[in-house]
C-alpha cells in the first residue's frame, strides 16, 4: 500500500474525486492505445469504469461528483453513468423469487444477486458499449430507474428512465457488489465448516469483528446466491474494463456510516427512516456478501486485472492509502 501523508478530512470527497479522475484518464489512454493498435481506423468503444464499496463509504457521492470532474477542461471527456441498485428486477418478479425461496432470508427483498434483471442490464450495456459505432449516431439510450419507495420500501422499476445520447468516452457503473466472484461449493462448504467450529476464531483471523454473518444462513441458500453470482460474471462484469474500489480499514466500520446516514437523512425529512435497529438489520443483509465474494475483486481471471485502483477508506472517509491491483 501507498500510505497517504496527512489524510484530509471532510474535504467532501475532492481528494478521492482527484484520485479516482486521474486514474480513469490514464486508463482511458491505454484503453484507446489498445483498441487503434488492432486495426486503423477502429472506433473506440468506452471504457466501462467498475466503482464498488460499502454501504456508506462515500462509492455514491464519488459516482455523483465523477462526471462533473471529467467532464471539465482539460479532460472535456463524454460521460454516461449508471447504478446496479437501478437494475432491479420489477415488484413482482422480485415477489415470484422470493415466494419460490421462502427459506432463504438472502432473497426476500432486493439486493442479494439473483435480484437484478441481468438480461435488461445486459442490453443497456451492450447499448452503451456500441454507442460509439457510426450507426448509433444520434441513438438514444434509456438508462432505467428503479424506485426504492414503492411497494412500502420494497421498490420496483420507474416508468421513467435516463435518457443519453453517444457517444461516450467513460461509462461509469457503480454497486456494492460490483467485482465480486462466486466461490463454488466446495470452498463455501469448507468456509462454512470452519466457521461453524469456531466463530469467534475464525472472525478474528479473516473479518476483525465478532463472529461472521453467513453462518445467520443455512448453507445451501448462500450455495443459491453463490451459484446466481457466477450469472453476473458472464453478464455483466465481462464488460468492464477498469476498476476502482473503495475498501475500508476496518469493514465494521459500515456500520458506523451507514448510521450516520440515516440519522441525517432524518433530520432533514422530520424523522422518516429506519430505526438503529432496522439499519442494523439491513446491514446483516449485505455483511455474507462482503464476507465470501468480495476478495473476488482482486481474481486474476478478472477483466479488470492489474487494471484495477483500490482506496483505503479510514473511519472519517478519508483516503489514507492506495494499492493497485
Amino acid at each position: 500500500m501507498i500510505t497517504i501523508p496527512n489524510p484530509i478530512k471532510g474535504d467532501g470527497g475532492a481528494r478521492t474525486v482527484q484520485l479516482v479522475t486521474e486514474f480513469i484518464v490514464s486508463q482511458l489512454a491505454l484503453h484507446r492505445q489498445a483498441a487503434t493498435s488492432k486495426a486503423s481506423g477502429t472506433v473506440v468503444p468506452p471504457l466501462f469504469v467498475g466503482v464498488q464499496g460499502p454501504q456508506g463509504c462515500g462509492k455514491s457521492h464519488l459516482t455523483a461528483l465523477l462526471p462533473a470532474a471529467l467532464c471539465a477542461s482539460p479532460h472535456s471527456l463524454r460521460v454516461a453513468s449508471l447504478s446496479l441498485d437501478d437494475l432491479y428486477s420489477p415488484h413482482a418478479t422480485l415477489t415470484s423469487l422470493a415466494e419460490a425461496h421462502p427459506t432463504n432470508k438472502l432473497i426476500q427483498g432486493r439486493g442479494q444477486p439473483g435480484t437484478h434483471d441481468l438480461a435488461l442490464a445486459k442490453a443497456t450495456f451492450d447499448k452503451l458499449r456500441n454507442a460509439n459505432e457510426s450507426e448509433a449516431e444520434g441513438v438514444e439510450i434509456s438508462l432505467p430507474v428503479y424506485d426504492k419507495s414503492r411497494f412500502g420500501g420494497r421498490g420496483d422499476r420507474s416508468e421513467e428512465v435516463v435518457k443519453v445520447t453517444g457517444p461516450f468516452d467513460v461509462v461509469i457503473f457503480e454497486g456494492w457488489m460490483n467485482g465480486f466472484y462466486p466461490i463454488g461449493s466446495s470452498s463455501l462448504a469448507s468456509k462454512y465448516a470452519a466457521a461453524s467450529k469456531d466463530p469467534k476464531a475464525y472472525a478474528k483471523e479473516h473479518l476483525g469483528y465478532d463472529e461472521p454473518f453467513f453462518l445467520a444462513h443455512k448453507e445451501a441458500d448462500l450455495e443459491f446466491v453463490d451459484a446466481e453470482l457466477g450469472k453476473y460474471c458472464e453478464g455483466l462484469w465481462s464488460f468492464v474494463d477498469c476498476f476502482v474500489q473503495l475498501k475500508p480499514v476496518e469493514m465494521n466500520y459500515v456500520w458506523q456510516w451507514r448510521l450516520q446516514q440515516e440519522h441525517a437523512m432524518k433530520a432533514k425529512n422530520g424523522g422518516l427512516g429506519m430505526t438503529d435497529e432496522e439499519v442494523m438489520n439491513f446491514i446483516a443483509r449485505y455483511m455474507p456478501g462482503y464476507e465470501l465474494f468480495l476478495d473476488g475483486i482482486q481474481s486474476p481471471d478478472a477483466p479488470w486485472h492489474r487494471k484495477g485502483l483500490k482506496l483505503i477508506v479510514g473511519r472519517e472517509r478519508e483516503i489514507v492509502g492506495t494499492e493497485t491491483f
